[in-house]
């Protein structure tokens, strides 16, 4: 049970990370000045409503019970959750 938990928690970081990679990308190409925590004061509203997303799309992932196991560190299914908190930041965070 406690591994099915980490498993979950971990799958969370994951996609926060990605949110993490779409501010930076941001940060690289100017398109903000300001640091990460200041980002997410800035756009608090946006980030709410991305934060909200990535949550709900894992744990839906999660009770369908179709998330593989990450703690084996296996790219693949690392980069998707990655990546799909990235493309969510990337899509509702207009700010």
């Amino acid at each position: 049970m406690l591994m099915i938990i980490l498993n979950f928690l971990f799958a969370i970081f994951i996609g926060f990370l990605g949110l993490f990679g779409h501010w930076i990308k941001r940060y690289v190409r100017k398109q903000t000045t300001n640091n990460f925590v200041r980002y997410l004061e800035v756009h608090s509203k946006y980030t709410k409503n991305t934060a909200s997303a990535v949550f709900a799309g894992i744990s839906a992932v999660f009770l369908s019970g179709d998330l593989p196991y990450l703690l084996t560190f296996d790219l693949l299914p690392i980069l998707a959750i990655w990546l799909y908190g990235f493309t969510i930041d990337s899509t509702l965070n207009k700010g």
